[in-house]
């Protein structure tokens, strides 16, 4: 009987602590109020496989606060070598949560930036300020890297709507 018991409570418990095979969703925090804020609090480290198998990359997303920007660096060891500096950083600036496309989907994000230039990018656009820029696939490696992050960037957009 106690054996039967303790099975429960360990069945109890393993799914009290989320495992399950379905994307883990996280909670809205209805006190997060733009991007920064976001960034801030999901800011994360992680590991994952480009949609070639066998080709890992590594990927880190950090927030400067004092510059105000996104930092983004990807780490590529599909070449087969040891080299472990980071292949590419990319300075995105950091965007009021009104400035993210209401048409968010999973093939483009579009922005408001006043920059003309986001540095390493190398995307080359006329200097007008909070010009709209589209850049589909430079940011999906971004996305998929913090899907918790565009999750409530996404669940913070329908919650403002909601709120007009």
């Amino acid at each position: 009987m106690h054996r039967y018991l303790l099975f429960l409570v360990a069945i109890l418990l393993l799914f009290k602590t989320g495992y399950s095979q379905k994307k883990f969703i996280p909670p809205i925090d209805y006190e997060l109020r733009s991007v920064q804020d976001l960034l801030s609090k999901w800011a994360c480290k992680t590991y994952f496989y480009d949609e070639f198998p066998g080709e890992p990359f590594e990927q880190s997303i950090q927030v400067d606060e004092r510059s105000k920007q996104i930092i983004y660096r990807i780490r590529d060891f599909t070449a087969g070598g040891t080299d472990t500096s980071w292949l590419a950083t990319h300075y995105i600036p950091i965007l009021l949560i009104d400035s993210i496309s209401q048409n968010y989907d999973d093939s483009s994000l579009t922005f408001f930036t006043p920059y003309a230039k986001i540095d390493s990018w190398q995307l080359d656009y006329p200097a007008v300020k909070n010009e709209k820029v589209s850049m589909h696939m430079q940011l999906w490696k971004v996305r998929n890297l913090s899907g918790q992050l565009w999750g409530h960037i996404r669940a913070y957009q329908l919650m403002q709507k909601a709120n007009q």
